[in-house]
C-alpha cells in the first residue's frame, strides 16, 4: 500500500524549488528534553563560576597569608586539600551539566554537587572549629558568622540542582536518549 502525500511532500508541505523534503522518521517516538534537565545543567554551571572564583580567592589569600604567618603543617594541608576540592569539584560541575544537556548520563553532575554539598560541610566545620574567634549567637556578623553564612548560601544551588537531576522526568528522558525504553 502506498500513501499519497499529494505532491511528493510529507504532511502536505510545498516545497517550492530545493532539494525534495526527507520523509518523517516514525520508528523511535521523539521525547521532547524536560525543562529541569536545563535548568540542573545551568545552575551546575553557575555553581562551577561561583565555586571558581571563590577557590581562586582563597588560594591567593590562604597563600599571603601562610606566607606573611609563615605557617605550615596541618593548617597548609588543610587548605591545599579544600583548594584541591574546589578545584575537583568545578570539572565534576562543569563536565557533568555538558553530560547531561547532551542526554548522557546525570551521574557526574549528582557526584558534582554531592561533592560540593561536601565541601560546604567542610567550610562550617572549619569556620565552627576557627581558632581565636568565638561563634557569637548574639553577633553573627562576625568572622565565623560570615563564613558559615557563605557556606550555606553556596549549598542552595547544588541542592536544586540535585533535586532537579533526579526527577523521575530526566531519568525517563535519559532512557529514551540512550535507546532503553
Amino acid at each position: 500500500m502506498t500513501q499519497n502525500w499529494g505532491d511528493g511532500q510529507p504532511g502536505g508541505y510545498q516545497n517550492y524549488g530545493g532539494l525534495p523534503m526527507a520523509p518523517v522518521d516514525t520508528s523511535q517516538p521523539h521525547v521532547p528534553r524536560p525543562g529541569v534537565v536545563v535548568s540542573a545543567a545551568v545552575l551546575a554551571f553557575v555553581q562551577s563560576g561561583f565555586t571558581a572564583l571563590t577557590a581562586l580567592t582563597a588560594l591567593t589569600t590562604l597563600v599571603m597569608i601562610f606566607v606573611a604567618t609563615q605557617r605550615t603543617g596541618s593548617q597548609g594541608v588543610l587548605a591545599q586539600g579544600i583548594w584541591i576540592t574546589q578545584a575537583i569539584s568545578v570539572a565534576a560541575l562543569i563536565s557533568g551539566g555538558v553530560l547531561l544537556l547532551t542526554g548522557k548520563n546525570r551521574a557526574v553532575l549528582v557526584a558534582g554537587n554531592a561533592l560540593h554539598l561536601t565541601l560546604s560541610m567542610l567550610w562550617i566545620i572549619v569556620a565552627v572549629r576557627l581558632p581565636g574567634v568565638d561563634l557569637d549567637p548574639e553577633d553573627p556578623s562576625g568572622a565565623k558568622g560570615g563564613l558559615v553564612l557563605i557556606a550555606v548560601v553556596f549549598s542552595v544551588l547544588p541542592v536544586i540542582s540535585l533535586i532537579q537531576a533526579g526527577l523521575q522526568s530526566v531519568g525517563t528522558w535519559l532512557r529514551y536518549q540512550r535507546g532503553r525504553y
